[in-house]
């Protein structure tokens, strides 16, 4: 799991600064770009047909959060949409991974980067959500174990703009 983060931190050259003030991601979102979006789908399990409708479609992330950390995101694909609250900062909830494994999850801010992450019993899914310039950058990393199979890893990045 800090392998993931690891990784990510390096290549984005994120490192822990202070007095850094939280982005505002509040609003629509719409998808412009995805990366390794069908590996990250196969590593998760997700057959086939359904990574050929999600390569086809850019999904809209709806995005609220308040001075309390109350955090809201609706995420919309086509007809299926889901819909996910809790506080950053707080405990973590009970949810389930894209694939439909049941997890914990929990959100918080490491400076102006929101991270999320997701421990089910065969898959942890670790993100980060930041702004650059007008754009707002989503990027996951999935590791699912095995037991005859080994450990398996792929990453995904999207861009989205304001609608």
């Amino acid at each position: 799991e800090m392998c993931i983060r690891d990784s990510i931190n390096a290549e984005y050259g994120r490192q822990g600064t202070s007095n850094m003030v939280q982005p505002n991601f509040n609003g629509r979102w719409k998808a412009t770009t995805k990366e390794g979006l069908d590996d990250f789908l196969t590593v998760m399990k997700i057959n086939m047909i359904k990574r050929k409708i999600a390569s086809m479609v850019y999904p809209t992330h709806v995005i609220e959060i308040d001075d309390h950390g109350n955090f809201k995101l609706q995420i919309e694909m086509g007809p299926i949409t889901k819909t996910t609250e809790c506080v950053i900062g707080g405990p973590a909830f009970e949810d389930e991974t894209p694939g439909g494994e049941k997890c914990t999850t929990s959100l918080a801010w490491e400076d102006e980067v929101l991270v999320v992450r997701m421990d089910g019993a065969k898959t942890t899914i670790f993100g980060r959500r930041w702004l650059e310039g007008e754009e707002m950058v989503a990027d996951m990393s999935v590791e699912r174990r095995g037991a005859n199979s080994g450990t398996k890893t792929a990453r995904q990045t999207m861009r989205f703009v304001r609608e």
